[in-house]
């Protein structure tokens, strides 16, 4: 009976595809229930660059364990470059909300229409030990009209991403992220992240984590802003069970003062 509850919103317990590629030059077509490759995929739900920042508590700009049924060709036969197209359902998508013009909540999209999602990712080649590797995607949601021609309708969800990472193996990464979001006549956001980590042992690493968050209603005229620091750390306790203590401190400018506390994330990777 609370099985529902137990999940955030859209939030999927399982995902799975078959991919097919007649030969390595060629593209490889990816077809099933899966997380369309929208920016990084972290396997941390509390990152603020995934969050909507609001009156009282974050919402969801996607997601967490999204998928979709869907298909996309994905082409790597260049080692440094990898790109990818592809088309995704919107029913899970429907289950995120927002404030609508008359203060009402309304879906982010409709659970009838088709997610285009686009991404470009470039990995140069070892540079005295460094490693990196950046890019961006982009998913665009609306209805779409063949009254004149093909052409997408009006309120659209759209989603843009740009990452850049680097580090040295083993050692220490830099990872940068920036993501932002606009349902049309309704809300923008933009959030950022910065993270760097280093590795004292092969089962273990610390990071520190900087975030922004940024919200702007537009027919309400309001906007909400958020700051997000985190330390923590990563024990591979066992192989693919990993502890993540964590101190985390949450600056609303809306909320007089600030929010902080301890943490400890289990992560079960199967």
């Amino acid at each position: 009976d609370i099985e529902n509850l137990k999940r955030f919103p859209g939030q999927q317990p399982y995902a799975f595809s078959v991919k097919i590629k007649p030969a390595d030059y060629l593209p490889e077509l990816r077809i099933g229930y899966f997380q369309p490759q929208i920016g990084t995929k972290w396997d941390d739900h509390s990152l603020l660059v995934r969050q909507v920042i609001g009156a009282s508590r974050s919402s969801l700009l996607i997601p967490d364990d999204y998928a979709e049924w869907g298909a996309e060709l994905d082409y790597q036969a260049i080692p440094w470059l990898g790109a990818s197209i592809g088309l995704f359902d919107s029913k899970v998508m429907n289950n995120l909300t927002l404030p609508g013009k008359t203060g009402n909540t309304v879906p982010v999209v409709s659970g009838n229409t088709m997610s285009t999602v686009m991404k470009l990712a470039f990995y140069p080649p070892e540079f005295y030990g460094f490693t990196s590797f950046f890019g961006g995607s982009f998913v665009i949601n609306s209805p779409l009209k063949t009254d004149n021609g093909i052409y997408f309708a009006n309120n659209y969800y759209a989603i843009g991403n740009m990452f850049f990472n680097i580090g040295m193996v083993d050692k220490f990464s830099l990872l940068t992220e920036y993501m932002w979001s606009k349902k049309q006549d309704l809300r923008t956001t933009n959030n950022f992240s910065f993270e760097l980590t280093y590795q004292p042992l092969d089962a273990a690493y610390v990071y520190a984590r900087y975030e922004i968050g940024n919200t702007d209603y537009l027919p309400q005229n309001t906007s909400y802003h958020a700051k997000q620091y985190v330390l923590g750390t990563k024990l591979f306790v066992l192989p693919y069970i990993a502890l993540l203590p964590e101190y985390r401190v949450v600056d609303r400018e809306h909320v007089e003062g600030y929010f902080s506390e301890w943490t400890l994330q289990i992560h079960l990777f199967y």
